[in-house]
């Protein structure tokens, strides 16, 4: 999924890679009764936890940004100057 929003003159944009229910709560929190999720069952479900499979919900998201209109758009780390040469007009050896 991808969510953008614009913030001044900048753009920015959340990329989900993946979300879903993927941790038990005894591998988090050993010592922690289980009376307290119950407790929080109402803020936790749906979106942060998984009552069907008593799991904890994971989000693995990146965050892109950048100028909402740049004069020449080019991916990430492709400015010429930092480009190795490629030789055009470079002398044999160089």
């Amino acid at each position: 999924m991808l969510f953008t929003r614009k913030i001044g003159n900048a753009e920015v944009s959340n990329v989900i890679e993946y979300s879903g229910p993927t941790h038990d709560p005894g591998l988090l929190f050993p010592d922690m009764p289980r009376e307290i999720i119950e407790e929080n069952l109402h803020w936790l479900a749906p979106n942060h936890f998984s009552r069907r499979l008593n799991k904890f919900v994971v989000t693995i998201q990146k965050g892109v940004w950048g100028p909402a209109e740049p004069a020449i758009r080019r991916p990430c780390g492709a400015f010429p100057s930092r480009l190795p040469h490629s030789g055009r007009g470079a002398a044999k050896g160089a």
